[in-house]
């Protein structure tokens, strides 16, 4: 059994290889018009919530529109107006040895990011770019500005080039002239001319204050807002880059906001958008023989090596489906013989541990980007039996009942004589994953 989960996790280690173009995160809310998308390739489309992101894409939005991404490692990137963020390069793995990586490029305007699990495992990995600089994190909350040089009469905001300011944690921000360290509410420049180097700020600038701050002065008033749908729990982080002045907190399905009018209606739309039903899914595993027919699918939880087999779990969007492909036995009091003796060790209680294929769902319209993890748990020592587990994975998109093959193959071998799902000696497995929408 454990000989075949390693052949399992093995095959399932080409996965994270063919998937170098999935998705690194999605436009979780939009705010405002004339918002778009550039694709790698060239094409444009309309900034819109839901919409997938990849390697080599740039969000642009406009005067008057806002827009906020969720990589899949959960980092957080709040686009200000008239700006152009670029993902040059993403990698995101969650395996301990992987090259998870994040390079993003702000070209122009501002954005504030919140650092997700890469940037608190493997922080040399993450790397925020302008046209003269480059921060690096220590784990942190920090906003990123690039002011372009001044067009015909235009008054710029401030003197053009790199301003970094942080909220929590620290960053770095270096030059072809030298490096600078920034810890927390503190703020650096660094100018556009060849020689300069980056320098820490007497105090932060005027503009980068106004990006968290109201856009009016109105007396402050506070309502209780009633989600439907989402717990108080999961909306605040996500609002958080954009609070300002104004103050979110709740808890369960109470959200208590105090602001300004102005602010207030902003946060609400953005809460409104975001306070979506969740809704029921059915998750499909098929591990499947390329050389038989895709339209005969046996159900059946004892199966031959030449029968297809597939497994069925019931979620709802954004939870864990996770589908077994191996258990390995822990036995509880493991009794040890020395001549002459009887020792009694390791006095715990059985347990088990498994392998196999987690898939969390999320819905864009009639689309689902399914995040697709390979877990393989081991048991090592001869008395003391410990468990250790390894993960690995990546993203995959499809439509609502579609069956997309993930990019692996399970190598079966002949261990058993008896019928089970286990039983795979001579066949090769392609696994499927399809999501369909319970209504």
């Amino acid at each position: 059994m454990l000989k075949l989960a390693r052949r399992f996790f093995f095959a399932l280690g080409l996965i994270v290889h063919g998937l170098a173009w999935s998705a690194a995160g999605q436009l979780q809310l939009v705010i405002g018009d004339a918002a778009t998308v550039w694709e790698r390739g060239g094409n444009q489309r309309p900034a819109q919530k839901g919409v997938q992101l990849y390697p080599g894409d740039a969000v642009v939005t406009g005067a008057n529109s806002n827009a906020q991404i969720r990589m899949t490692d959960d980092t957080l990137l709040w686009l200000h107006p008239n700006s152009r963020l670029k993902i040059d390069d993403y990698l995101y793995t969650q395996k301990p040895d992987g090259k998870d990586t994040v390079t993003l490029r702000l070209v122009k305007g501002a954005v504030r990011t919140m650092t997700g699990m890469i940037g608190q495992n493997k922080k040399e990995n993450f790397a925020m770019l302008t046209l003269n600089a480059a921060i690096g994190i220590r784990g942190t909350d920090f906003e990123t500005a690039f002011v372009e040089p001044p067009v015909g009469g235009e008054t710029p905001v401030a003197p053009a080039g790199t301003y970094n300011r942080v909220y929590t944690g620290a960053t770095s921000v270096t030059s072809k002239a030298g490096r600078v360290e920034v810890g927390e509410n503190e703020a650096a420049f660094v100018g556009l001319k060849p020689g300069d180097k980056p320098e820490r700020l007497k105090e932060i600038p005027e503009f980068l204050r106004k990006l968290e701050k109201p856009t009016t002065s109105t007396t402050p008033n506070q309502e209780t807002i009633a989600l439907r749908y989402r717990a108080a729990e999961d909306i605040i982080p996500l609002v958080k880059p954009i609070l300002g002045g104004a103050v979110l907190t709740g808890q369960g399905s109470k959200l208590f906001l105090v602001g300004p009018d102005t602010k207030r209606a902003e946060l609400k739309a953005a809460i409104t958008a975001l306070d979506t039903p969740l809704r029921r899914l059915m998750v499909s595993v098929r591990f499947d023989n390329p050389a038989g027919s895709a339209d005969s699918v046996e159900v059946s939880s004892r199966s031959r090596a030449n029968e297809r087999v597939e497994q069925r779990l019931q979620v709802q969007e954004g939870q864990r489906a996770f589908f077994y492909t191996a258990q390995t036995q822990i036995p509880g009091t493991l009794l040890v013989r020395i001549p002459g003796l009887l020792l009694v060790q390791n006095p715990k209680p059985a347990a088990e541990v498994g392998s196999g294929i987690e898939v969390v769902p999320r819905l864009t319209g009639d689309r689902v980007s399914m995040d697709f993890f390979a877990q393989q748990s081991t048991v090592s020592g001869a008395v003391n039996r410990t468990q250790q587990t390894q993960r690995i994975g990546g993203t995959i998109s499809a439509r609502l009942g579609e069956w997309v093959e993930a990019g692996g193959r399970i190598l079966g071998q002949s261990n058993s004589s008896t019928t089970s799902t286990q039983d795979m000696r001579n066949s090769e497995r392609v696994i499927f994953i399809k999501v369909d929408e319970v209504r």
